[in-house]
């Protein structure tokens, strides 16, 4: 089964924004048999639609429960601090 995970990255206010970090799925397996993971670093100018980055390949695990993780740092262009994310999104796989 081929599967596909989205996330939309927004700048933030009226300020370019560059996310830099990384998305990795637990529910894909990479070429070296570790978790799928791709390298995020990508910036979006203030008045743009927000930006998507996708996980997509093949799943390869049965039913359970699986995580798409993000860790991205936001800068921004407006001189604010930096902002990390680090987030674990829940991916339940069922049977049909």
């Amino acid at each position: 089964m081929n599967v596909v995970v989205s996330v939309y990255l927004h700048p933030v206010g009226d300020a370019k924004t560059t996310y830099q970090g990384t998305l990795s799925a637990t529910f894909m397996t990479g070429a070296n048999g570790a978790p799928y993971e791709r390298q995020v670093d990508v910036t979006i100018e203030p008045g743009r639609r927000p930006t998507a980055m996708s996980v997509a390949g093949r799943m390869n695990v049965g039913p359970g429960r699986y995580y798409l993780n993000m860790a991205l740092l936001a800068q921004v262009s407006n001189g604010s601090d930096p902002r990390e994310f680090q987030e674990s999104i829940p991916i339940v796989v069922t049977t049909s």
